[in-house]
């Protein structure tokens, strides 16, 4: 997150002088140790989905 872009409200972050704030932010994402839980957490398959197909003719 571009720190120096966004919009804080808080008293704290205010009494930060601009040095010691840093100009970005990097998040990572964690999604846990347990990666088979989340691979058991969809137990569903979607296997086909039916079309309408509609054709669309032009007059010239």
């Amino acid at each position: 997150y571009a720190v120096g872009d966004s919009n804080i409200n808080d008293l704290h972050f205010e009494k930060l002088s601009q040095d010691d704030v840093p100009d970005i932010i990097l998040v990572k994402k964690f999604y846990g140790n347990d990666r088979s839980a989340r691979r058991r957490a969809r137990v569903w398959k979607l296997k086909h989905l039916h079309d309408d197909v509609v054709s669309m003719g032009t007059d010239n």
